[in-house]
């Protein structure tokens, strides 16, 4: 079942955008779960705020729905952000978080059937796109609950108790911790037939990312971890059949 929320701090737009959803809903005859915020930081406050689809206002107390869309998207790039709102000017900004479109308020029929059948297919192609590539996983950071596509973790470290996991964009190269309590051993078990391995105690690394290997340290691109005596031959090894498994350009003579 495809999921909805909202958030806007006006409780007249939050009813107005969930009985058109009740209406997109009973005029093609299916089911969605919609769930409504008063702003912010009562989005980033549940543990459960994993959405296909977010009707995000913009001008709201505290935080701005511009503010949380690139919170948003320093973990997840595919939630289909709708943004409603008064503020045309800021349509522009739309772009920079990768929004969909914007609905301007008070909300018409015409336009927002029209964005809701564009959202559902993102989500169509996206849920498609997912089954062929790959696992995505839950990280409770903090009072939030982030959607991580596997692919996206250049690594993970543990300290202590605590797992810090680098979260790549790969287009922009910027990254983002998220810290989450958990146990690496667990981790790796879940990890490794996605391409992880481990080059010490301390550290799971995507092999997708490794960019050197030299003596006793790791590189992903700038970043240079150590290898573990008691890991090195083991990391080495899964490295040569990751290695294996690519299929490589010939250089050029």
């Amino acid at each position: 079942m495809v999921r909805i929320g909202i958030v806007d701090d006006e409780a007249d737009a939050r009813r107005q955008i969930s009985e058109a959803i009740e209406r997109f809903a009973a005029e093609k005859n299916l089911e969605f779960e919609v769930r409504s915020y008063s702003g912010a930081g009562a989005y980033l406050a549940d543990k459960d705020n994993l959405f296909d689809i977010l009707y995000l206002d913009i001008d709201m107390p505290g935080m701005s729905g511009m503010e949380l869309a690139a919170t948003i998207r320093q973990t997840d790039q595919s939630l289909v952000i709708i943004f409603c709102t008064n503020l045309q000017q800021f349509a522009v900004n739309g772009y920079e978080v990768s929004a969909l479109g914007f609905l301007v308020k008070p909300i018409e029929w015409y336009p927002f059937q029209l964005y809701l059948e564009r959202a559902l297919k993102a989500v169509a192609v996206r849920t498609r796109l997912r089954s062929k590539s790959g696992k995505r996983i839950v990280v409770k950071d903090g009072a939030a609950s982030r959607v991580v596509d596997v692919a996206n973790l250049a690594c993970i470290e543990v300290r202590k108790h605590n797992l810090l996991y680098v979260v790549r964009d790969r287009a922009s190269g910027r990254e983002a911790v998220l810290q989450s309590r958990g146990s690496m051993r667990d981790l790796a078990a879940e990890l490794t037939p996605y391409g992880f391995a481990r080059c010490s105690a301390s550290f799971l690394v995507n092999l997708n990312y490794v960019t050197a290997v030299n003596g006793a340290d790791v590189y992903l691109g700038e970043r240079v971890l150590p290898i573990g005596r008691t890991y090195k031959d083991s990391f080495k090894r899964e490295f040569a059949r990751h290695l294996v498994t690519q299929d490589w350009e010939a250089p050029h003579p």
